[in-house]
This record gives structure tokens, sequence and C-alpha cells, in this order.
């Protein structure tokens, strides 16, 4: 597995899956709300249907989302905001790992490395 640090904009990004954290109570973090803006609510249309409620390492994947590059974006829960530490962390980067390894593809980007960790820099 070969691992690549690039900067931009999520949204611009060409790959095929972008991995998007969202955390409990639809409460979104600041990427992920950008990349909702750019959609035109797109995200938030999609949690507020109930088929995902943020809880830590539940997945949904979506397709064709509007004015996103990525062939699809993979929401993945991270509990409660503040609730969120090192531990969940790790939890949500693992099955991260695993839901993404599953969709079979080539290549994804991660968002979830921008949230803040307590006490990490």
């Amino acid at each position: 597995m070969d691992f690549n640090i690039k900067t931009g904009q999520p949204e611009k990004q060409r790959t095929n899956c972008l991995v998007l954290p969202v955390f409990e109570a639809g409460k979104l973090p600041e990427t992920t709300a950008n990349i909702d803006r750019i959609t035109k609510n797109h995200l938030a249309a999609v949690l507020k249907l109930g088929d995902m409620q943020g809880k830590v390492g539940q997945t949904v994947v979506l397709h064709n989302v509007p004015n996103v590059a990525a062939e699809r974006i993979m929401l993945i829960g991270c509990g409660k905001a503040n609730e969120f530490t090192d531990r969940t962390f790790r939890e949500v980067i693992n099955k991260m790992a695993t839901a993404v390894n599953n969709l079979n593809v080539r290549d994804a980007v991660c968002c979830v490395t921008e949230l803040t960790v307590p006490d990490y820099d």
C-alpha cells in the first residue's frame, strides 16, 4: 500500500473515493461542511434521510455528487464531536481503511486527518 500526501481543495481532487468525516447529530467538520456548501447541501440532504447517524466507523457511499471531481464520496462517522479522542481517531482510521479496501478502488483521498485530536498537534 502506498501513501501520498497532497494539498489542495478536496472537491477538485480526482480520485476514486473522497473520504469525509461526519459527527453524530449531523455535525459537519469544516472540510465536510465546505463540500456540503459546494454541492448545494447534497450531503446534508443525505444525512436527513437517516441512513447515516455519524456513529464511529459507520459509512455511507455516495455516487454522482454534484460539483465534486471524485467518483464517489464516503462519509464516515466519527461519533460525538465533544467525545472525539485519539482512541476514536484510530478506530475511525482503521474502519475507514477497511471500508475503502472493500470498495475495490485504486486510490482515495482522506480528509479525516484534518480533524483536531485533543492533546495532539
